[in-house]
């Protein structure tokens, strides 16, 4: 189990308890316009096109804070610096902004979220603590061989040559063809059509991010590379 932890100091700690109720009286308070947290999150999180652009938009922005928090973590390491541990939750907070918003994506709640990682850790370490041996031996996951339901249709195969919707690839085939125009377009044209000519020959199924390159290069042979 995890051996260590950070003694913040007193008026710190007295200070975030304040401050937590503080905002539970705001919401509790019918005068004061503060919405319950999902609902604050909600609105201020910028409207999208598309469900698939809102969705990124979240998941980048908690990548994005969490790397905020690595960094912090770097410095702390590498560089000697005392640690910051109001600048470390201050991080965190936005890593929890962006985390409440892929929750009221998907129309789950935390504990949700909490129930399905409790149900899947305690297969994979039935005494109840960390060893190696079930780190390793992962016994919540299928065995090799087992992962695909023997009921279940085999996924349709795509082909380079075969056109399929666009779906959530048109955004990223926007931003992607946007790109064409740079300086060194020529040598992304020969990288995508590199991977055009690996995908004419494909005989898998491929994953949704390989449909979605097979798309990109379906949207890019229509330009001429004489036109980047």
């Amino acid at each position: 189990m995890a051996q260590f932890h950070i003694q913040l100091p007193p008026e710190y700690m007295q200070k975030l308890g304040r401050d937590m109720a503080d905002v539970r009286d705001a919401q509790d308070n019918t005068r004061v316009e503060l919405p319950l947290y999902p609902e604050f999150v909600h609105h201020l999180m910028k409207n999208m096109p598309t469900p698939v652009e809102e969705l990124h938009h979240a998941a980048t922005g908690m990548a994005g804070e969490a790397g905020e928090v690595l960094d912090l973590s770097k410095k702390v390491w590498v560089y000697g610096r005392e640690l910051d541990a109001e600048k470390f939750i201050e991080e965190l907070g936005d890593v929890r902004f962006y985390y409440q918003a892929m929750l009221n994506f998907f129309g789950v709640t935390d504990e949700m979220v909490q129930a399905q990682n409790v149900i899947k850790l305690r297969k994979r370490y039935a005494s109840g603590h960390f060893t190696n041996e079930q780190a390793n031996a992962r016994a919540d996951k299928p065995a090799l061989g087992e992962k695909r339901d023997k009921a279940a249709p085999a996924p349709e195969r795509r082909y380079m040559g075969q056109r399929h919707e666009q779906r959530e690839s048109a955004v990223v085939g926007r931003w992607f063809a946007s790109r064409v125009e740079r300086p060194d377009a020529s040598n992304l044209w020969n990288a995508v059509r590199r991977i055009g000519d690996k995908f004419e020959e494909y005989e898998g199924t491929p994953s949704h991010d390989e449909q979605t390159i097979v798309h990109l290069c379906i949207q890019l042979n229509e330009r001429s590379a004489n036109n980047v």
